[in-house]
């Protein structure tokens, strides 16, 4: 049975900076009888599993109701704490004032939405296949003291077509 009741819900991790998932590597090894056996290992995997298991624990403390069957919406905002070279005493240095959006520090965007979809599976919905739609921005903090912050807007059963 298809649950297409609406729900939405926000989720905000702060203090921990958004890991990327990369792609899967496979190594080959033989194994003692001769044949071969593939082991396969992601890029940087401890920190993937920490920030997973914090959008993991984030969701479940929100997502009240079973996983949904129907189409998924997911908005990740990062938040992301701009270099001291960006501030002079006056505000914004020239170089601040010249990036406009993160680059590379902050993640590939097709990475950062992937760690989050993986984490979000069997607590939001069954499979991140069911993701219709998604919108992942990056964007530099204004204020000297700040840390990583990430948004996650979820909203299920959205009519997504």
């Amino acid at each position: 049975m298809t649950n297409t009741t609406t729900r939405s819900i926000e989720l905000t991790i702060r203090g921990l900076k958004p890991q990327t998932q990369g792609s899967m590597r496979a190594i080959p090894f033989a194994r003692r009888d001769g044949s071969l056996g593939v082991r396969v290992l992601h890029a940087a995997e401890r920190r993937v599993q920490d920030w997973r298991l914090a959008v993991r624990d984030a969701a479940c403390q929100r997502w009240l109701w079973p996983p949904t069957d129907g189409p998924v919406t997911v908005a990740v905002l990062v938040v992301a704490p701009r270099p001291k070279s960006h501030f002079c005493r006056n505000g914004l240095s020239a170089l601040g004032r010249s990036l406009a959006r993160p680059g590379r520090g902050a993640g590939d965007v097709d990475k950062l939405l992937r760690a989050v979809l993986d984490a979000m599976t069997g607590v939001i919905y069954h499979d991140d296949a069911q993701v219709a739609e998604a919108l992942v921005r990056k964007v530099w903090s204004d204020d000297p003291q700040a840390t990583w912050v990430t948004t996650i807007h979820v909203q299920t059963g959205c009519g997504v077509s």
